[in-house]
């Protein structure tokens, strides 16, 4: 918890040194979250693979309460989603083994294809239909689950989880490219986006850096 707190992306300025104040940080909705996220990620500290992972659910999660207030999504909710959406990826590597995960993956990159994409074909499911799965047998809200479940397929999501799904959609693809080496695009749903009434300027790279960095909140 007090890691989360006091990570760059959700913006703290002082060292943050009691459970206390680090929920004042990430608010009470993500300490389940982050006490997920230790389940889930705690079996290796010392997997990179893992750390990767759990870095960008961070970012991710800092980036989309940052988006939700924007668009009008619940906030603690969509960060909760998004510092979850990835677990997936813990179970299918656990359950696959590690080697085998990354080696279907890799294949499928260089066949073109996405790595959900990739999953489907090679496993019959994706993380996110994993990851959200496991949440709804632990009893999460529909509204985290279905994010989680959608975060690459938007459109669809229910209607009643849309702007939450929205948040996690958008930053975990601002995550991703704001990662790559100077890469500008971002792999969004951009007509979807706009059939929920998402602002233009949010449906690319420079427009939402722009919005994350001038937001009094970042």
């Amino acid at each position: 918890l007090l890691r989360a707190a006091n990570s760059p992306f959700f913006g703290s300025r002082k060292g943050v040194s009691s459970a206390q104040d680090a929920v004042g940080i990430i608010g009470m909705d993500a300490v389940t979250s982050v006490v997920l996220g230790c389940k889930l990620f705690g079996a290796g500290p010392g997997k990179e693979w893992q750390e990767k992972i759990w870095k960008h659910s961070l970012q991710t999660a800092a980036l989309a309460q940052h988006i939700a207030g924007h668009i009008g999504a619940d906030v603690e909710a969509a960060g909760t989603a998004a510092l979850l959406h990835d677990s997936g990826k813990i179970i299918l590597a656990d359950v696959l083994g590690h080697w085998n995960w990354s080696e279907r993956l890799a294949e499928g990159k260089a066949a073109g294809l996405l790595p959900w994409v990739a999953e489907d074909t090679q496993f019959g499911t994706n993380h996110a239909a994993v990851g959200a799965l496991l949440f709804e047998l632990w009893g999460l809200p529909e509204g985290i689950v279905q994010a989680v479940r959608w975060h690459h397929q938007p459109s669809r999501c229910p209607a009643s989880a849309s702007r939450c799904a929205a948040a996690v959609h958008l930053s975990n693809a601002l995550a991703h490219a704001w990662a790559s080496a100077g890469g500008k695009e971002m792999a969004c749903d951009a007509l979807w986006l706009e059939s929920v009434g998402i602002p233009s300027a949010m449906k690319n790279y420079a427009g939402l850096r722009k919005l994350i960095e001038e937001s009094p909140h970042a």
